[in-house]
Order: structure tokens, then sequence, then C-alpha cells
């Protein structure tokens, strides 16, 4: 069923796609390594949040070796900023492309209150005051009974 799926996801995505440092070696492979990169994330937070939604916590879920969809998102956010004090790679960054990167940070900000992602949002000039598209991880669904 739906579980199962979730479950699923945890072996057959995170642990298959995701390497302990964060890297994804079958999106680093492309041409365009670093897009492709921001599409896998992209992916993998819109599976967090219907996971979420059975009850499977895919965002704080990480393997016994580390693999998970933070170490994922903090391994581009090193490339992009490999020092806070130093600038930013802009060749990376218009690859992944900030309106792609921008938003996952939004997100990640709230889901795993982090003010480095909002600095980082802050650095690279994105607004994410528009992108309230994700609910809080502590929200609950709407009892109908």
């Amino acid at each position: 069923g739906c579980l199962s799926a979730g479950e699923a996801f945890k072996t057959r995505r995170i642990a298959a796609q995701i390497e302990p440092d964060g890297s994804m070696p079958h999106e680093l492979k492309r041409a365009k390594p670093w897009r492709y990169t921001g599409y896998a994330l992209e992916y993998l937070f819109a599976s967090a949040n219907l996971a979420r939604q059975l009850d499977v916590d895919l965002w704080h879920h990480q393997t016994e070796d580390g693999r998970g969809i933070r170490r994922a998102l903090d391994y581009l956010v090193r490339q992009i900023e490999p020092d806070p004090e130093g600038p930013l790679q802009e060749a990376l960054l218009k690859e992944v492309d900030v309106k792609r990167i921008g938003p996952l940070l939004g997100i990640a900000a709230r889901v795993y209150d982090e003010p480095d992602y909002t600095r980082l949002m802050e650095r690279m000039g994105w607004d994410d005051t528009l992108s309230l598209i994700a609910v809080s991880p502590t929200a609950h669904t709407m009892d109908l009974d």
C-alpha cells in the first residue's frame, strides 16, 4: 500500500541515490551535473512532502552510514558556498539555477529550522516571501471526523 511505498522510498531512492557524503553520483555523471542534482533534490523534497501525509518522515530519515535528504542538500550547499565568508560559486549556481535552489532552501530552512539556509538564500538574492508552499513539519492535517 501507500505506507509501504513511503517506507520503500528510504531504500530504493534515498539509500540508492545518495552517497554518505551527500553526493548523487548518477547526477554528477551527467553533462550538466549541478542542474540534475537540483532536479533530483526537487524530486526528493516533493516525495518527502507526500510521504509526510502518510506519516512517513523522509525529511529526517538517515541511513546508518548517513545518507539522507538533508545530507544531499548540504552537499550541494557546500559546492555553492565552500566558505561562508568567501564568494559563491557563480557558475555552479547558474547551472543549478537560483529559481530551483532558492525555494528548496526556503523549505529546508523551515523543515530543519536551519538559519544557514536562510542566510544562503539572502546571499543568493532569493526572496522567499512567496514560497510558503511547504507546510510546517509540525503541522497536523485537519481532523474532519
